[in-house]
């Protein structure tokens, strides 16, 4: 009898999970001019998987904080293409950060943010959403696993770092470290309210020549998801948002991109290529 009771109060369970709120976070859509006469704009996709219609709000965070609120209704399995969010769900001109989403069930959320400068062709990186629950919190350290950068001009890599920070009052220390375990540079984010903050290694340290290294993010104070971009020196990127892993910790036993927690076994590193990712997540592999 006890086993049956166990047995019952774990499909409640999941069907409450299953049921209830869900939040999401696209740590990277853009809207911006890069180096090289480029052009980054980028493309979100939403699915509902039930029934019934479902109303998704979403939110923009920049780097001048909360920069804007949309709300879609997605009818029974319908998926939907929005071409350009920040443009076209919040009207601006300009503006790079993180997308957030919340709906009362279940839904699906990925993004793409590519040059389309060219019209002989694009290139870009596919960007899973992850669940807010799965952001870095206070206390926790995150770890983006492979940094390099190179000094000279058209040569070599170079590495942009950014975080979302997902709540007012949060605190975050962003650390550069080499293949040594030497601290090469810090960096303290302060938000009063939600932000979105990027910097190229250069900003980050005195001696930006790293051929190796790594970027832990600690949270000292309330949520934050974080990325790093490894871009060849020769492509031409966003200076505000490069096209980059999603960010955020992955539970124990299942992978992710991004940063993840130090406890997790979620990893993420980039092959050489910056027209080529690969993303290992908890159901599928895929590269663009």
């Amino acid at each position: 009898m006890k086993r049956s009771a166990y047995a019952l109060a774990a499909v409640l369970l999941f069907a409450f999970r299953a049921a209830g709120e869900e939040r999401l976070v696209l740590p990277g859509v853009a809207r911006a001019n890069g180096v090289g006469g480029s052009r980054f704009v980028s493309t979100a996709w939403l699915h509902n998987p039930s029934d019934s219609p479902l109303a998704i709000d979403l939110a923009l965070v920049a780097a001048t904080g909360r920069a804007g609120q949309a709300r879609l209704v997605l009818g029974p399995r319908e998926t939907r293409r929005v071409e350009d969010p920040v443009d076209s769900l919040f009207g601006l001109e300009s503006a790079a950060g993180g997308l957030t989403a919340r709906a009362d069930g279940p839904f699906l959320l990925r993004g793409v943010t590519a040059n389309v400068a060219d019209p002989r062709g694009t290139y870009g990186l596919a960007l899973p959403s992850l669940r807010e629950s799965e952001a870095l919190k206070s206390g926790e350290t995150g770890v983006v696993p492979w940094l390099t950068h190179t000094v000279a001009a058209g040569a070599g890599f170079r590495t942009n770092v950014a975080v979302v920070l997902l709540e007012p009052g949060t605190e975050v220390l962003v650390t550069i470290v080499d293949d040594t375990g030497l601290v090469r540079g810090e960096q303290r984010l302060v938000a009063a309210d939600a932000l979105f903050w990027q910097q190229p290694v250069t900003e980050l340290v005195s001696d930006a020549e790293i051929p190796l290294g790594r970027v832990e993010v600690r949270v000292l104070r309330g949520s934050a998801v974080a990325y790093a971009a490894v871009n060849a020196a020769t492509a031409s990127w966003p200076p505000i948002l490069p096209s980059a892993t999603a960010a955020g910790a992955a539970k124990a036993g299942c992978c992710s991109s991004g940063a993840i927690r130090d406890t997790a076994s979620a990893a993420f590193r980039s092959p050489r290529a910056v027209t080529r990712a690969i993303f290992v997540g908890p159901v599928a592999a895929f590269a663009v």
